[in-house]
């Protein structure tokens, strides 16, 4: 993981955020999910079913092709706390 995406705050999120398209494309492209399940935690629902998608079309003998996601934009929104929320515009 790159260093500036160690952090809490939310130039550090919008780091991570494109590390882990970064990582999906990566599993997508190898079926390789090992770094993906990595930067998952086990309570993100989302995360397992994009890593368990992969695992299922790739243990089935199969392949995903394509250019994989792109991240167009990354803005933060504010809330209160600790909490950072990042809101990510993807093309697929």
């Amino acid at each position: 993981m790159p260093a500036k995406a160690r952090g809490t705050t939310a130039a550090s999120a919008k780091v991570f955020v494109r590390h882990y398209v970064d990582t999906v494309n990566y599993a997508m492209a190898t079926g390789d999910t090992e770094s993906l399940r990595r930067l998952g935690t086990p309570s993100c629902s989302t995360c397992a079913a994009i890593q368990g998608r992969i695992e299922e079309v790739y243990g089935a003998g199969g392949k995903l092709s394509g250019k994989g996601w792109t991240v167009i934009t990354t803005s933060h929104v504010p809330l209160p706390g600790k909490t950072v929320l990042i809101g990510v515009g993807i093309s697929i």
